[in-house]
């Protein structure tokens, strides 16, 4: 099995997650022939290198990755169309960076074993997840009718923060989920949830679908707290010069449990600290002059 992320950016937040993720797996052992990062930002992984393929992508190739309608999380798809085509027959596991491996990872090769692909979890069909957004791309989606996946508002959507592809197809099974997202992004759909969609309609067509929520977490929905987890982690390990072994040693004894994975606040909530800080701005603001 092989474990991919894309990375690029210059937000140093979202590499250092990367970092932590890595480190899950590390430390736990886990079984993988190759831990593999595409990024536009080769030297932040200078640290770790030794551990992983550095796969250097320019801004032209991500930029030919988004495809006619520059959508942004196409890149995804092609980063798992690419190692799925540099290990014809071998699994491969995506992973997004705000992810963790928190539990035994042989649960992975079950499902494989088992002959189906994986998902970090399943939201239901688009008419259960409820939400504006799922309601305004049920919408956009109804009328559209691709080699015989009909109708498409009837498929659950799934989390795609990890994607477990047994990749035994020769990669039909990515291309169809390619050409489906390429489908939705033609017919104008909401654009938010069509790479998730794709993946999720096109991985239950040729595998069906098991969650791995329960062996790896995905905290996209309270980043903030786990961002300043790991901010405090690598800060408390820089500063005292611990070695790789020792900071592999030290992140098999934090505790997950006391740090929420998933917290979803409401809309107004948002709405009202917008409101606070655009009619209660900071006073007394003061820059340092620099270069007398």
């Amino acid at each position: 099995m092989h474990l991919v992320y894309i990375t690029y950016g210059p937000n140093e937040k979202n590499h250092v997650q990367a970092y932590f993720s890595i480190y899950s797996f590390l430390a736990r052992n886990a079984p993988i022939k190759s831990i593999n990062v595409i990024t536009d930002q080769p030297l932040f992984y200078k640290n770790i290198e030794k551990h992983i393929n550095i796969i250097p992508v320019t801004s032209q190739i991500l930029s030919e990755w988004q495809g006619k309608y520059s959508f942004s999380w196409r890149i995804k798809l092609k980063s798992i169309e690419l190692m799925c085509r540099k290990h014809p027959g071998e699994a491969v596991l995506y992973l997004d960076t705000d992810t963790i491996l928190y539990n035994n990872f042989s649960r992975a090769a079950d499902i494989i074993a088992n002959g189906h692909a994986g998902m970090h979890e399943s939201e239901g069909t688009l008419a259960q997840v409820g939400t504006k957004t799922a309601g305004r791309f049920e919408g956009g989606i109804k009328h559209i009718t691709f080699d015989g996946i009909n109708p498409f508002s009837t498929y659950e959507m799934w989390n795609a923060g990890a994607v477990l592809i047994p990749n035994t197809h020769q990669c039909a099974d990515i291309e169809l989920i390619l050409k489906m997202c390429d489908k939705m992004l033609e017919e104008k759909a909401h654009t938010v949830l069509i790479e998730q969609f794709s993946l999720s309609v096109g991985l239950k067509k040729f595998y069906g679908l098991e969650p791995l929520s329960p062996f790896i977490a995905h905290y996209w929905s309270n980043k903030d707290e786990w961002n300043e987890m790991i901010f405090n982690f690598f800060l408390s390990n820089n500063l005292q010069c611990l070695t790789e072994k020792e900071i592999i040693e030290k992140f098999k004894s934090i505790d997950f449990s006391t740090i929420p994975e998933k917290r979803i606040k409401k809309n107004s909530n948002r709405r009202l600290k917008k409101l606070v800080d655009k009619y209660f701005v900071d006073k007394k603001v003061r820059y340092l002059r620099t270069g007398n």
